[in-house]
């Protein structure tokens, strides 16, 4: 035998319910048949629009998909036949350690830095207080 629960119960029973409001509202004239058509129409139409676009987010989702797993595949191959002209260097050597560092930068007007300032390119704190820059 099979136990039901009770939320599951009175569920099935405000559909029943529901059922048999509408029957009686459709013998006495109070609810109104081509209304409960149309509004199901509606309704079809609007869960057709979001099955649809479902479908098409899915249809988009597996081409981008594809077209990631074709580029993986290129590039692979790509890697296999320029393998001998790829220069594996090992970690550590001190070429690849210089070629890392940033450039420096000298102090120019162009690029005002504290050795710009220091240089007198630039007005010290006290300078630029005299004449408002800085309060």
């Amino acid at each position: 035998m099979v136990n039901y629960d009770d939320d599951d119960f009175a569920e099935f029973m405000s559909r029943v319910n529901d059922v048999s409001a509408t029957i009686e509202g459709l013998q006495s004239g109070a609810v109104d048949a081509n209304a409960m058509v149309a509004a199901d129409e509606a309704r079809l139409r609007e869960e057709n629009a979001i099955k649809a676009k479902r479908e098409r987010r899915t249809e988009e989702a597996s081409l981008k998909v594809e077209a990631r797993v074709a580029e993986a595949d290129r590039m692979q191959r790509l890697r296999e036949e320029k393998k001998d002209e790829l220069e594996v260097r090992p970690r550590g050597t001190t070429e690849l350690a210089h070629a890392t560092r940033p450039p420096t930068i000298p102090a120019t007007p162009s690029c005002p830095t504290r050795a710009g300032a220091q240089e007198g390119l630039l007005p010290t704190q006290s300078e630029a207080r005299a004449v408002g820059g800085i309060s």
